[in-house]
């Protein structure tokens, strides 16, 4: 009997572990391996270790701001790898770097960064997010998060505006069913202005 009952609860386990998912392009999908739980950031946990500038030297790159391993901490899971953007100029203030699991399609998680898109550029960004909804936080002034289409796939991204410091950061869902993508996208977003603006 009562390995009937096991067997019943391993059943209904395995029967609603998959509700709710979506399907991943090409049928791939990554499994998480951590879990991940809602955070709160609070003013005196988080933004009275920053300062008001970057502290990082001027032309740098997104790597040198975020590492791989930082990634798949709040992805929850292992593999990822950075490689700059074709388009990021760090030089000129607007460094871009990725970061994926190279055997695993659309698993590009994006930073870009504005050091001077101010609230134009913020605007601009936003007005290309579908059904754009505020996110409140401590670490920024202004930040709103939306889906974005890319070709035949949709991407969550998360517009943030901090002093005269635009960013953005894009990533897909459907790879990574098992995570909220808003609480992804705002883990994220500390995770770039924790690591741009700690003292």
């Amino acid at each position: 009997m009562k390995e009937m009952i096991l067997l019943f609860a391993v059943m209904m386990l395995f029967a609603l572990s998959g509700c709710g998912e979506q399907p991943a392009p090409e049928g791939t999908t990554v499994t998480t391996t951590t879990e991940t739980t809602t955070t709160e950031t609070t003013t005196e946990t988080m933004n009275g270790q920053l300062g008001d500038a970057i502290v990082l030297p001027d032309g740098w790159a997104m790597n040198d701001a975020i590492t791989p391993a930082e990634v798949e901490a709040i992805m929850g899971t292992a593999g990822f790898g950075s490689f700059p953007e074709a388009a990021s100029n760090a030089a000129s203030g607007k460094p871009i770097g990725s970061y994926n699991i190279g055997s695993v399609p659309y698993s590009k998680v994006r930073f870009e960064v504005d050091v001077a898109g101010g609230r134009s550029g913020y605007d601009t960004a936003v007005s290309f997010l579908t059904s754009p909804v505020d996110v409140p936080g401590d670490l920024w002034d202004a930040a709103s998060i939306g889906d974005v289409p890319a070709a035949d796939r949709m991407q969550v991204r998360f517009v943030g505006l901090r002093g005269n410091v635009s960013f953005h950061i894009s990533w897909e869902p459907a790879v990574f069913p098992g995570l909220d993508k808003t609480e992804t996208s705002v883990r994220l977003a500390e995770l770039l202005i924790t690591n741009l603006y700690s003292q």
